[in-house]
């Protein structure tokens, strides 16, 4: 959703998704890794 030139982006990464690093001047955008990979879980409950 963008308004008033800002932008809320969220990818819903939490405990199993993506985070998402966006190019404010291109708008193009890059996914990471799932997040949980970041810190060796595997799984949460």
């Amino acid at each position: 959703m963008t308004a008033f030139q800002i932008t809320n982006m969220d990818t819903g990464a939490r405990y199993d998704g993506r985070l998402t690093i966006v190019d404010v001047h291109t708008k193009g955008f890059w996914k990471s890794d799932p997040v949980q990979e970041f810190y060796g879980i595997r799984e949460f409950n």
